[in-house]
């Protein structure tokens, strides 16, 4: 069984393969260890390896057996290899038992039969008859493992023919058109892949099986070839699904397109009849929008699909040239419909933007009768005021409707479904609007706001001077505190420098007094022990001396002078604690002494500064006081301001400027002594008011900038309305060369540089007011600038505020024409100065027309002029005369 597992053979446990098996294997060592069975059963146990290694080490022994198994686990890496003892276990049961192969007695021989050739032959043929039998029964086997693995993918590929016709039977409810439909294709769709890739790896499978078991392809060819035939039939079903997935939606998009273009014809029929500005009209406008860019939605989706048809599928010619017509269709009809809904929106904005127009239109003829009424009062009267004030009141109201529109128009902005062109308009418009409520403003100012204005921006700035005065001061009287905290801290330093010198002094004194008491102790100690000594001694005396008396009298004499070297000594030692202690007495007072005189000093020192303080703060006052109360200077400053000349204005609000500016600058130098929150307060005040200076100053300097930029900004917009009339011609000669259907490259082109020209007109229109119209009407007309007089720009129905100066003349609409014809009438007499021009001009301005009555008369005309001089000699002039007169006549004209 062993010999089988090695051998990789069928049936291991089967005994009489694995017998077989084993004695062909015992067969074959045999033969390759030359017929010696010792050898033979070595290479059995241990492999046909152990023959060369028994060649190199001295032939077959038990040892040899040993190193080589162990030789071998090394190699190998393994436990165990072989048995070393395994031939002599075989030879031991071979020769009668496993008895004799453990007895002791070395005589006993192994004992065998040796096999003849004819044995050895025959042994060698059942091998080989063996092991042929093996390979044939393997082969079976190994076809049995191939046609397994092919029922395996067979029986995958039957569960999704199943799943297949499970959709089919759920697609079969569906409507042909409905989602439900064309999900159910595609979930068959999957299912065909999925098909297709288990038969491309089948046939990987198998063919790497048919290569490992060394299998002839051949036998196999049916199954592959049937495989590759499935796989184009699923590929060809899987395209005609694909198809119908197309198909199916693209009937979807064209009923929803119909439908969806019968509710738009409904609601144009519904829409042409509706005020413009109402409600209703902007809802159903709104409804239209909607329908129009599902159409664009259901167009773009139908695009993408046949595009991606186009892109994956197998197209004829026909069907192809046919998908991209459709897609070039569809591609206009989205170009167009996304015009008419930027054009639905423009009208949408439009409709409300009416009813702002229309309020806008009663407040202003509010104003111009207003004005009519104004003209008829005395200026500085109570009427005139409250007219005024009537007017203040309809600019303020016409504020508030600019403030909804500028709020509508920023509601608008919000939407995202607004063109390039759109946005900027809007953005153009709601600029107009602001500027239109400054020059409002303006006006304001200009009926009764003006003084206050100007009052405002001098009470302001009195303010900022006031509060600089109140800084100043605040300032000084912080340095009054600084002063005086600075003086507090050096008094105190000196006391605290005398306190510690007088502890000191006084710690001195302390060590003094103790050390004279310890003095004291010691001294009287001592004289108690000299005195017990004394007693000893006279003791000792007593007992060694007989002559009592004399020795007595000496002692006496001794202790008498022992007294009065103590005397002596305690006399000098008082008296040197007596002046150690009138030393440190007297550094005492010496210390006090400085000490006043240092605090005198710096006494007179603070009194000085703070006086200082005190004068620099009186004169501050009296500057500022004098700077507010200069009645003359602000009166000027007022008139200034007041005036036609801007720069006088423009120098005024300089002037103004750097007051607020030092005034920023000195409470950024001064911060370390105001609070960081008082700083922050001033800023913002004191920058409120500061920025109204600047802000008026900047609307000073535009005007004066303004009229020179206007008018490049009307020779520019006239030449982008001649540039564009070009361009709509070339458009049009474009548009009908091309019979494909298609906007072509170079239409498209022209198309862009047109809405960039028109674009840039918009925006100097919105900005300059210059009226719209063709070129040609444009470049006749006068636009009005200071320089050449004229006419005001468009700027639609409603009136507009002016700034009058007194005894300025105000003329109506007639008065103005009639003016103009005048003027004009001067204007020929300059151009064509000679006599028959001049009556020719005269005679064509001035030449009566028919009474369009039945008598076909005509009312007469006077009209008087005077030539007040001519150059010349007096003959000369009465030649000049006569001329004038004859020619005249010649012309009809008959002098009174």
């Amino acid at each position: 069984m062993q010999v089988s597992k090695i051998l990789s053979m069928a049936a291991p446990y089967n005994a009489e393969a694995s017998i077989g098996t084993g004695t062909a294997y015992f067969a074959t060592m045999l033969q390759k260890a030359g017929g010696d069975p010792i050898l033979a059963l070595a290479a059995y146990n241990m492999g046909p390896g152990v023959l060369d290694f028994f060649k190199d080490n001295g032939g077959y022994s038990v040892d040899n057996m040993k190193a080589f198994s162990t030789a071998q686990k090394k190699k190998l890496g393994v436990k165990k290899y072989g048995d070393p003892n395994y031939v002599e276990n075989v030879l031991g049961y071979y020769s009668g038992g496993k008895a004799a192969l453990l007895s002791s007695d070395k005589s006993i021989k192994y004992k065998y039969d040796v096999i003849s050739e004819s044995d050895k032959q025959k042994a060698l043929e059942d091998r080989d008859k063996q092991v042929e039998d093996l390979k044939d029964k393997q082969y079976e086997n190994d076809l049995k493992v191939v046609d397994t693995k092919i029922a395996q993918f067979e029986n995958i590929i039957n569960d999704r023919s199943r799943d297949m016709s499970l959709s089919e039977t759920k697609q079969s409810r569906y409507s042909e058109t409905s989602n439900a439909w064309r999900d159910e294709e595609i979930t068959q769709n999957k299912l065909s892949q999925q098909k297709i890739d288990t038969y491309e790896l089948m046939k990987k499978r198998v063919a790497a099986l048919l290569k490992e078991k060394k299998i002839d392809k051949v036998q196999y060819d049916n199954v592959l070839k049937d495989t590759d035939q499935k796989i184009v039939e699923e590929k060809k079903t899987m395209e005609d699904r694909r198809t119908g997935i197309f198909n199916s939606r693209v009937d979807q998009l064209g009923k929803e397109t119909e439908s969806i273009n019968r509710e738009l014809t409904k609601s144009e029929a519904l829409i042409a009849n509706m005020d413009t500005s109402s409600v209703t009209y902007r809802k159903e406008l709104q409804r239209q929008i909607k329908l129009k860019k599902q159409i664009v939605v259901a167009n773009k989706e139908e695009m993408a699909l046949i595009k991606e048809r186009l892109k994956n599928g197998k197209l004829g010619s026909a069907e192809k040239e046919d998908l991209e017509n459709r897609y070039a269709g569809l591609s206009m009809t989205n170009f167009n419909t996304n015009l008419d809904v930027k054009d639905d929106i423009g009208n949408f904005i439009d409709s409300q933007l009416e009813i702002y127009e229309g309020q806008r239109k009663k407040l202003n003829n509010s104003m111009d009768a207003s004005k009519s009424r104004l003209s008829l009062l005395t200026e500085g009267t109570e009427e005139y005021r409250t007219e005024v004030g009537k007017q203040v009141a309809i600019t303020e109201r016409q504020i508030a409707v600019n403030n909804k529109e500028l709020a509508y128009i920023d509601e608008s902005l919000k939407r995202k479904d607004l063109d390039a062109t759109m946005l900027k308009q809007l953005t153009e418009r709601k600029s107009e609007l602001n500027k239109t409520n400054l020059e409002l403003l303006v006006s304001q100012r200009d009926l009764n706001q003006q003084m206050n204005n100007a009052d405002k921006l001098i009470e302001n700035y009195k303010k900022m001077i006031e509060k600089q005065r109140d800084l100043e001061l605040e300032v000084l009287d912080k340095r009054k505190e600084a002063e005086d905290e600075r003086h507090e801290k050096a008094i105190k330093n000196m006391e605290d420098e005398y306190n510690k010198f007088e502890e000191v002094i006084q710690a001195q004194l302390k060590n003094i007094d103790r050390q004279e008491t310890t003095d004291d102790h010691n001294k009287e100690l001592s004289k108690k022990l000299e005195e017990r000594q004394k007693l000893q001694n006279q003791i000792n005396t007593l007992s060694l001396d007989d002559s009592w008396e004399a020795k007595a009298k000496r002692e006496q004499l001794q202790e008498q002078l022992g007294n009065q070297d103590e005397d002596i000594a305690k006399f000098r030692l008082d008296r040197e604690r007596d002046l150690r202690k009138q030393n440190l007495n007297d550094q005492l007072e010496d210390k006090k002494n400085k000490l006043d005189r240092e605090k005198k000093v710096e006494d007179d020192k603070q009194k000085k500064t703070l006086d200082d303080i005190e004068e620099e703060k009186k004169a501050k006052q009296q500057y500022y006081q004098d700077v507010l109360e200069d009645e003359s200077k602000w009166y000027v400053m007022k008139q200034n301001l007041l005036s036609n000349d801007k720069t006088l204005v423009q120098q005024t609000l300089t002037e103004m400027t750097d007051g607020y500016a030092k005034f920023f600058l000195f409470l950024q130098n001064e911060s370390a002594l105001a609070s960081s929150k008082m700083k922050e307060n001033l800023q913002y005040s004191v920058g409120q008011d500061f920025r109204a200076v600047d802000d008026y100053s900047k609307d000073n300097q535009q005007a004066i900038k303004d009229d020179g930029a206007k008018k490049s900004a009307w020779e520019a917009y006239l030449s982008n309305k001649q540039k564009a009339k070009d361009l709509v011609k070339q458009m049009k000669d474009a548009a009908a060369q091309n019979k494909t259907g298609k906007p072509t490259q170079y239409y498209l082109g022209l198309q862009d540089r047109y809405n960039n020209l028109k674009s840039a007109n918009d925006g100097l229109r919105s900005q300059y007011g210059f009226p719209d119209g063709s070129y040609a009407s444009l470049r006749a007309m006068n636009i009005f600038s200071a320089e050449t007089g004229g006419m005001t720009a468009a700027w639609g129905p409603e009136g507009k505020l002016a700034m009058l100066h007194e005894k300025e003349l105000v003329l109506n609409k007639d008065d103005t024409s009639n003016l103009l014809k005048a003027v004009n009438v001067v204007k020929g007499f300059a151009a064509n100065f000679s006599v028959g021009n001049i009556v020719d001009k005269i005679g064509s301005m001035i030449m009566p027309k028919k009474n369009e009555s039945s008598d076909n008369s005509v009312s007469p005309l006077e009209i008087n002029f005077n030539i007040d001089k001519v150059y010349g000699t007096l003959e000369e002039a009465k030649t000049f005369a006569s001329h004038v007169v004859s020619e005249m006549k010649k012309k009809g004209i008959h002098r009174r």
